[in-house]
């Protein structure tokens, strides 16, 4: 029987007197990758958090292989939303990573075991040979591989990303999402994203959050998906690399 990697079980939040989630149920299984989709204020980063342990639900149960989020920790790696370059911090690549390991240094020095760590990570995401680049000199696309390689070299067994294309050309975005898939079984692997198209490929299982959760396998949309996301009237569409029979409006948020 396959272990569960997140749990939460009737699960409601919200801020102040505004419920935000009502009553979600959601079990993501070990080494599985999954996609939160749905729309702007839905839900999705409020989700992020309660399964991080960063806020504490109104009402139900979240578990991270059977226990509180925050009591394992260490075995979750997470790369927020829009994480800008410090133009005031002119970083490495390498000192970013590192950033990503506790007792990094001793003195002025990184201890060798850093070294390794923070080197196989670069090269899990294909990028140690930038180890000594400034964070300045670098593409939106490596600047978010770098970021992958901080939450990898802590060696999670759970990894949480929130809209991990931003400010990602195209290409980059499907090389990402071909790196966050070859992770898959390794850890598990879970996203929010609004690059459906791109990641449908590689998903095993796809999250509809909007106040509610809605739970699919297939390699399609129906239309209770698509209706909780964006309303009544849309039509069924495969999410396997191409969008089929889906009106332009919706067409238009996928993009």
């Amino acid at each position: 029987m396959q272990k569960i990697a997140i749990s939460l079980k009737n699960v409601s939040f919200g801020y102040s007197k505004t419920r935000v989630l009502d009553r979600v149920n959601l079990s993501i299984p070990q080494g599985e990758f999954w996609a939160l989709i749905g729309p702007n204020g839905g839900g999705k980063t409020t989700l992020l958090k309660l399964i991080l342990g960063l806020l504490k639900p109104w009402e139900g149960e979240i578990k991270v292989f059977g226990k509180p989020a925050k009591e394992i920790a260490t075995k979750i790696g997470y790369v927020p939303q829009q994480v800008r370059k410090n133009m005031l911090l002119p970083l490495t690549v390498f000192e970013l990573v590192s950033m990503g390991v506790r007792s990094q240094k001793r003195g002025f020095f990184y201890a060798s075991k850093t070294k390794e760590q923070v080197q196989e990570a670069l090269e899990k995401v294909g990028i140690s040979s930038l180890a000594s680049k400034s964070i300045l000199d670098i593409s939106g696309g490596q600047f978010q591989r770098a970021l992958v390689a901080r939450a990898l070299v802590g060696k999670p067994e759970i990894l949480i990303f929130d809209e991990p294309t931003a400010n990602v050309d195209p290409e980059g975005k499907v090389c990402l999402y071909e790196l966050l898939s070859s992770l898959k079984g390794e850890m598990t692997v879970v996203v929010v994203t609004h690059d459906l198209v791109i990641a449908s490929a590689s998903i095993d299982g796809l999250a509809v959050v909007n106040r509610q959760v809605r739970v699919s396998r297939e390699k399609e949309l129906s239309s209770q998906l698509l209706s909780l996301i964006y309303g009544k009237h849309t039509h069924a569409c495969a999410v396997d690399g191409f969008i089929q029979e889906i009106p332009k409006y919706f067409a238009s948020k996928v993009k």
